[in-house]
């Protein structure tokens, strides 16, 4: 009888069903982020037709880019979840591609609208957003490379969990809500949907999760920090050129 060489080995039967369970979920959850933000969008356009004229080069691009980031995303979890395990890792080199212009691209559209808005807590938020996006996604990226498929996928859905405030902010501007409730409700998805992630296919909080929580927690405060604290509020006003 071969011998185990590892715990690994001795562990990969028990822990297979958990990896599969996991695989398909995620794979549900990339498809519905997905629909979600192209209906988001879409019925804003036709709610206010007017708003395309307002869709600058730059802005189209940031658009697509990150409308192509879920995209891939949902791709990814697809390939993952049927054992396309080559494809996946060869797809996978797109994505650094899309994450840096999605970062670039969107840093220039929310300084400049924030600016032109004189909105410093709009620059700020989306601040925490593009980081999210690239943090998560980088460490997503080490742990495939460390072979730890679990924080590979949790750090990955987190980082498209990032990016959903401007699809959000579409829906809850056609519905009439208040004024920052898409911030409540990005929030709230951001906490709740991997927390559910893992009680589904684990029964508890992974590890991982809880780490990126932490995270999210540091960035919301520093830039809320950003935006009552006398000198940093200055400086970022100064950038933005705000009076």
């Amino acid at each position: 009888m071969p011998r185990m060489n590892s715990l690994t080995d001795t562990l990969s039967p028990l822990l297979a069903p958990i990896a599969r369970r996991e695989a398909v979920l995620f794979r549900g959850i990339g498809w519905i982020l997905l629909a979600f933000s192209l209906f988001a969008f879409a019925q804003k356009l036709v709610v206010v037709p007017d708003r395309i004229e307002r869709y600058t080069p730059l802005v189209t691009l940031h658009g697509a880019v990150m409308l192509g980031w879920l995209g891939l995303f949902t791709l990814q979890a697809e390939l993952q979840a049927r054992g396309r395990l080559g494809w996946h890792k060869t797809l996978g080199v797109f994505s650094a591609l899309l994450v840096g212009v999605a970062v670039w691209t969107g840093f220039i559209v929310s300084r400049d609208f924030s600016g032109e808005a004189d909105m410093i807590e709009v620059f700020l938020a989306n601040l925490v957003h593009l980081s999210g996006l690239a943090i998560f996604w980088a460490a997503g990226v080490v742990a495939a490379i460390r072979h730890r498929i679990d924080i590979h996928r949790r750090m990955m859905l987190l980082a498209a969990l990032a990016i959903l405030s401007p699809p959000i902010s579409r829906v809850t501007q056609t519905l009439g809500l208040p004024n920052g409730m898409a911030a409540v409700l990005h929030l709230g998805l951001v906490l709740a949907l991997p927390a559910i992630y893992d009680l589904a296919t684990r029964g508890r909080l992974h590890r991982g999760t809880l780490a990126a929580f932490a995270v999210i927690f540091v960035l919301s405060g520093l830039a809320g920090a950003a935006g009552v604290i006398p000198p940093w509020n200055a400086a970022v006003s100064a950038y933005l050129g705000l009076s």
